[in-house]
């Protein structure tokens, strides 16, 4: 589906009959004498199929061209001309809230910075208002770095901390293809800020309002609950399906955001990860399965009467730092007193 920030034409469903229909009474021979029957004004009944098509127009320039007519288009059905019955603008600001989810892999040095460079332009061009965005990443597990938030300098702070690289690269003298990645301070930073991310959305999951006791709504607590099944489930999916741990994760995500009426969309910056046909068809079905989504009446309608019943099924948890590679249980003074016992 074309979008355009600026604007984006939208015909009505359109009407392409199947086959045309008769509009002449039928004639039968009557005896002399005989009344004529009754005139009755015949039906008409037509088989269509019923399409809207969303589509951008742009001139030479790539300026949106927001005054077209249904004679400026041509429509065509295996090649038989469709006459449309409807066009109407739709703006980008018609009241759809939008979920950006920016999933990244671990990135070093210099390629780390050129995907900070990336995301920065794609952020660049979607608009200010009307869209929430969450940073996550891979490291071992599916981790949350930025819950959904419509603030771009948190968002871009984020950004900076899963990009951040001050690797030392220790190569082989033996073989290119054997190295050693340090980059440890980048990686405390990104370890403590997942952390408090991650305790902050199970806390507005659970409770209904963040660590410094801010209230959320109820758009914004579905969020993080979204964000929290997801963390759940990629490493029950990857155990139980045997795959790959960033096909788990996009799975996750992809179901956990389902039941919300928003447009989504996932941005996965990678290098060399490629999913073959079974992994991208499994991928494919499950975005399907999201094609229809919820009207703001019936999403309205469904937060009111099932707000109780989300926060009694997100289960109990104080955090995922159990999950992280190297994770040692607090001791016994630590949890009595919450600090190390001296020595």
């Amino acid at each position: 589906m074309a979008s355009s920030a600026q604007g984006q034409i939208a015909p009505d469903p359109q009407t392409a009959p199947a086959a045309p229909a008769s509009t002449a009474p039928a004639t039968t021979d009557q005896a002399p004498g005989t009344p004529a029957p009754i005139e009755q004004v015949p039906g008409i009944s037509t088989n269509a199929d019923e399409v809207s098509l969303d589509l951008v127009v742009k001139d030479k320039k790539h300026n949106a061209i927001l005054d077209l007519k249904p004679e400026d288009i041509e429509v065509t059905d295996n090649g038989t001309p469709v006459k449309l019955t409807g066009l109407h603008l739709v703006k980008a600001d018609a009241g759809t809230s939008h979920m950006v989810t920016l999933l990244f892999d671990p990135f070093h040095g210099p390629t780390a910075k050129s995907v900070r460079v990336i995301a920065e332009k794609v952020l660049k061009v979607l608009p200010t208002n009307g869209y929430s965005f969450a940073v996550l990443d891979f490291t071992g597990r599916l981790r949350l770095l930025q819950g959904f938030t419509e603030d771009r300098k948190t968002l871009g702070q984020a950004i900076n901390v899963v990009t951040e690289s001050q690797a030392i690269v220790m190569s082989s003298t033996y073989t290119l293809s054997v190295n050693v990645v340090n980059d440890k301070k980048a990686d405390e930073g990104r370890k403590k800020t997942a952390s408090e991310a991650e305790r902050n959305v199970i806390s507005v999951a659970q409770t209904g309002a963040d660590l410094s006791g801010l209230h959320a709504d109820v758009k914004e607590r579905a969020r993080a609950q979204s964000l929290m099944t997801a963390l759940q489930d990629a490493q029950s999916i990857a155990q139980e399906q045997h795959t790959q741990l960033n096909l788990a994760g996009l799975l996750a995500l992809v179901k956990s955001q389902q039941r919300i009426g928003d447009r989504k969309a996932l941005i996965y910056f990678t290098q060399n990860q490629q999913l073959d046909s079974a992994s991208k068809e499994m991928l494919v079905s499950e975005v399907r399965k999201d094609a229809v989504a919820f009207t703001q009446e019936e999403e309205a309608f469904f937060s009111a009467h099932e707000t109780k019943a989300q926060t009694h099924a997100v289960a109990k948890v104080e955090s995922f730092d159990d999950l992280d590679e190297g994770y040692e249980p607090p001791k016994f003074w630590e949890r009595v007193f919450g600090r190390k016992k001296k020595r």
